[in-house]
């Protein structure tokens, strides 16, 4: 038998209401959040470029200073998380 617990819980459909637009682009990203939260951005190689934890409501991240590629948002919100990939091009 297989058990699915791994200690890490995804955001229920009432919480997935975070929207990062416009993606992809180069490297302003606004994002839109129903709750507190944990932001959190990594590189393609695993090195944190954003970390904060922001108030409900609209925020622009701007991450024009790093490299053209893939970046993975991670939202978490009482211990529930949300990943988006994120394309700054």
């Amino acid at each position: 038998s297989v058990s699915t617990c791994t200690g890490i819980q995804s955001l229920t459909n009432s919480n997935s209401l975070i929207s990062v637009y416009p993606n992809p682009n180069a490297g302003v990203f606004n994002i839109d959040l129903p709750h507190v939260s944990i932001i959190t951005i990594v590189d393609a190689l695993g090195k944190t470029v954003y970390n904060q934890q922001l108030q409900d409501g609209k925020h622009v991240i701007n991450i024009t200073n790093y490299a053209n590629g893939f970046y993975i948002l991670k939202a978490e919100v009482n211990g529930h998380y949300k990943t988006i990939r994120l394309v700054k091009d």
